[in-house]
């Protein structure tokens, strides 16, 4: 920046019409009288030297001094609103043995000169307002004036929005798939988990290039605490679905208020009650409607001991016995070999009928465990497509409250005292 100075020094006017009508001329720097202005939050050790530059002389004894140099000064940085966020950096220049009294010290100017201002990649010069102040320090009762400029900047965040949040929107959005696998498939933790591993990358990454300061939460620190959230509450809304699956397959039934709800008004509500009710249709009927909850009117189903029958294999056989009685017809001769014949013939049928009952009582297990495997499934469908609601729901509110919000910056008249 170039730093120019105006005083007047008494010792240096003089007579144009004695002198040529020689209006200003330029003299060294060393060669004459110039104030100690320093900038006080300087961060470099070196010496300053500002030697080379001449100065402009004028017949009523105003010196004009510019001298372009290079400052390095310190800035604290608030990163509360990063990467929108906007930083004011000041540079106090003043004396540092003169006090006010000996030397007035004033701006010229209510902003700063930027029209020589290269533009940077990524910040964004906002304004650079020009602020005096008389201050009074501990060690001296003298009043010391300074002049302070204000480096009022927007830093781009297109390059962050675009190589950070854009795809971190993106990995997010990936877990929306986890409530399309299967549960059979196994894989609806491991990609949740791996999406997880991935979001944790970006958020180092970010913490890398951010200044660390315990003073505010960054906007972007908030938006990553929020994804990983949503991600936890995706691992724990697989777990409970994947947990249910495997209930159906141990056998379990479903309890009937949860059959009531998923089955009837929460099937209905995620458009899912025409898929639930053509599945219940594969079924028996009279199963559908008296053993297994129907999607549409909701009923519980009977207990789990009306799927057994309530005959004895002794009352089976009975009954099987007295519909397979042949007539009885008297032989004219052996009536011990007929009875004899008759009892071998019972026997070979209480076998056949005890045979028979296992098959049944097998079928029927069988057909109670499809029946509970089924009602599960169906609920897993449900509950399944509810959380992808939901999950779709909170991310897409925290995208659109992220990418949309943008902090009033343009009030800045607060930090320029």
């Amino acid at each position: 920046m170039s730093a120019s100075g105006t005083w007047s020094d008494s010792r240096l006017s003089w007579n144009e019409s004695l002198y040529g009508h020689i209006e200003d001329i330029h003299v060294p720097i060393t060669s004459i009288w110039r104030p100690d202005i320093i900038l006080y939050n300087d961060v470099t050790e070196e010496q300053r030297t500002l030697d080379a530059y001449k100065a402009q002389v004028k017949s009523d004894g105003s010196v004009k001094w510019l001298a372009p140099a290079l400052y390095q000064s310190y800035c604290k940085l608030d990163v509360q609103y990063f990467p929108k966020d906007l930083q004011v950096c000041p540079m106090k220049f003043g004396s540092w043995s003169f006090h006010g009294d000996h030397l007035n010290l004033v701006n010229m100017t209510e902003y700063g000169d930027v029209s020589n201002y290269v533009a940077n990649g990524e910040w964004e010069l906002v304004a650079l307002p020009v602020v005096r102040h008389v201050v009074t320090y501990q060690c001296c009762s003298e009043a010391y004036p300074d002049v302070t400029f204000y480096f009022v900047m927007r830093r781009r965040s297109l390059y962050y929005m675009f190589n950070i949040m854009v795809p971190c929107i993106f990995i997010v959005s990936i877990a929306l798939l986890t409530f399309y696998l299967p549960p059979e498939s196994g894989e609806k933790v491991s990609l949740v988990v791996t999406v997880l591993l991935a979001l944790t990358v970006f958020m180092l990454l970010v913490a890398e290039i951010m200044p660390p300061q315990a003073d505010a939460i960054p906007l972007i620190a908030i938006y990553f605490g929020c994804a990983i959230l949503l991600l936890c509450i995706s691992t724990a809304m697989t777990v409970m679905v994947m947990n249910m699956q495997y209930s159906g397959a141990h056998g379990a039934r479903a309890p009937p208020w949860l059959r009531r709800i998923v089955l009837g008004n929460l099937a209905k509500a995620m458009c899912l009650q025409r898929l639930v009710q053509q599945n219940l249709e594969n079924w028996n009927p009279s199963e559908v409607q008296d053993k297994v909850v129907p999607a549409a009117n909701g009923k519980i189903p009977k207990k789990d001991e009306e799927y057994m029958t309530t005959e004895t294999p002794a009352q089976k056989f009975t009954s099987t016995a007295s519909l397979c009685r042949t007539p009885q017809i008297r032989p004219l001769s052996a009536p011990s070999e007929n009875k004899k014949g008759n009892n071998q013939d019972n026997d070979t049928l209480a076998k056949i009928l005890r045979r028979l009952d296992g098959f049944e009582e097998h079928w029927k297990m069988k057909r109670r465990y499809d029946i509970c495997k089924m009602e599960w499934e169906l609920i897993v469908l449900v509950v399944d497509r509810m959380f992808l609601f939901l999950f779709f729901f909170m991310t897409f509110v925290i995208n659109l409250i992220f990418l949309a919000y943008n902090p009033d910056t343009s009030d800045y008249s607060l930090d320029v005292q």
